[in-house]
């Protein structure tokens, strides 16, 4: 399910979720129950607490972290959880991704926080 106005995925389903009819204004799969509009991701402060945890010190480890979490790729969660909203999630998700493993996809996170987090 994606926000046409931000590009935000809010929700992924199971191709079976495709298989329906509008009804009443919301989409009805055939076999299952409509699912409500709502941001299913999590913040960037709780995807920084995973990447942090001691299980997931390692770099394969921290990889299954952003595919499960940020696995729309980061401009749609960028776009589901505002940059100027989520500074400090932000700031330490790009800490954790580029302390020694993704310094590409740290820039872009430190690039997006950079208006909002004057000194940091």
């Amino acid at each position: 399910m994606v926000a046409m106005d931000t590009g935000c995925v809010m929700a992924t389903r199971l191709a079976q979720y495709c298989v329906g009819r509008w009804q009443n204004g919301a989409w009805q799969p055939e076999n299952k129950l409509p699912w409500a509009t709502k941001l299913e991701t999590i913040k960037p402060a709780k995807v920084a607490g995973l990447l942090h945890s001691s299980e997931n010190r390692e770099i394969p480890a921290r990889h299954a972290v952003l595919a499960e979490e940020v696995y729309m790729g980061l401009d749609s969660y960028m776009a589901c959880h505002a940059p100027q909203d989520n500074v400090p999630g932000y700031n330490d998700m790009g800490y954790l991704i580029g302390d020694d493993w993704n310094p590409n996809l740290m820039l872009r996170i430190y690039r997006a926080i950079e208006p909002f987090a004057q000194g940091r």
